[in-house]
């Protein structure tokens, strides 16, 4: 039987993991200044996150099955809890998905400091092996 799980992440920053969804190819849910909003799990259960993604969004974008939404949950000590399906969690699919979205993330907030360094990003290039290469260049220098 599932059940909702909750874990904790290295992610600190509510507007870049939404971000990292988006870049993902998902379609996240929030509310207006990432109030909590309700999200739902197996059986009726619900839980509340301050950014998501639906069920029906997760399964349309990895075609893998889940009994309930995905969140993300700002914690107390500036981290963000993730919460989701502990059947799908500990699938090693899922693992692959969580890789691309925690390097989607580094992607992102590495993008932001620089830019708060006053560097802005002039290209994005995809490797043969995965990586991706990235290159800045001062702020208005485009």
């Amino acid at each position: 039987m599932s059940k909702i799980l909750e874990q904790e992440t290295e992610f600190t920053d509510i507007d870049v993991i939404r971000e990292a969804l988006e870049q993902q190819g998902f379609s996240p849910v929030f509310n207006p200044g990432y109030s909590l909003r309700i999200m739902h799990g197996y059986n009726g259960e619900t839980f509340k996150a301050n950014v998501g993604v639906t069920r029906d969004n997760f399964t349309e974008v990895t075609g893998l099955y889940t009994y309930g939404d995905l969140g993300f949950t700002a914690k107390a000590d500036g981290t963000l809890g993730f919460t989701g399906d502990d059947m799908l969690i500990g699938t090693r699919q899922f693992s692959g998905i969580y890789d691309g979205i925690k390097s989607a993330y580094a992607e992102r907030k590495y993008v932001r400091d620089l830019y708060q360094s006053g560097f802005t990003l002039a290209s994005r290039n995809p490797t043969e092996t995965g990586e991706v290469e990235l290159t800045f260049v001062p702020i208005g220098t485009l």
